[in-house]
């Protein structure tokens, strides 16, 4: 839930600047390497 909170807050400050961009970016990134990480993990369980 901290995840989400800090997540939340980044998002606000970001709108307000000029980041956001480069926020969602970074944001997007991890949510692939997530995604790849799971697919490895689902591929060598079985």
């Amino acid at each position: 839930m901290m995840l989400l909170e800090n997540a939340d807050r980044v998002i606000q400050n970001t709108q307000q600047g000029n980041g956001g961009g480069l926020f969602w970016i970074l944001y997007t990134g991890v949510l692939i390497l997530l995604l790849l990480g799971f697919i490895r993990w689902w591929k060598n369980r079985s």
